[in-house]
């Protein structure tokens, strides 16, 4: 009698902890929530640059306005003498970048957030017009698409 309570309280089952199945599901629901909160900070960074990218081509117009007011023209895109056009990326080394300085209306022009391959700024100009050209990760803007052919004009 003694040897089967014995055997009996050795086997009894201990409730006290979490089975492997459980621990499994836990697991995968946080993997799962995890990978949800990494997609959508990953398409709010992309916002953000492109956010970024539509305030700096803003600025970058108000400076071309603010050189077409006193040199009567936009600065040329590849050279002055005479006035080459050719689309060109800015990069602050650039001629845009150089007049733009020279002539106080901006103190640095801003680059692309990413500034690699495609996604960096574009300018072309003779003199008289000028075309900024970006690119776009997101449709953050109904306005703008999803590629590099945004421009803006004067």
């Amino acid at each position: 009698m003694r040897k089967k309570k014995f055997l009996k309280n050795r086997f009894k089952k201990n409730c006290s902890g979490f089975t492997l199945v459980e621990l499994l599901v836990v697991i995968a629901i946080i993997g799962l929530l995890g990978s949800i909160i990494f997609v959508s900070l990953r398409e709010s960074k992309a916002k953000s640059r492109d956010g970024k990218r539509v305030a700096d081509i803003i600025s970058i117009a108000q400076a071309l306005n603010l050189y077409q007011n006193n040199k009567q023209r936009y600065p040329c895109s590849v050279s002055d003498s005479p006035c080459a056009s050719g689309e060109t990326a800015v990069t602050g080394a650039d001629n845009l970048s150089a007049k733009l300085k020279a002539e106080n209306v901006i103190s640095a022009v801003p680059l692309d957030p990413l500034n690699a391959g495609d996604y960096r700024y574009f300018y072309d100009s003779n003199g008289q017009t000028y075309t900024l050209r970006y690119c776009q990760e997101t449709t953050i803007n109904s306005r703008l698409s999803q590629d590099c052919n945004n421009t803006t004009q004067p």
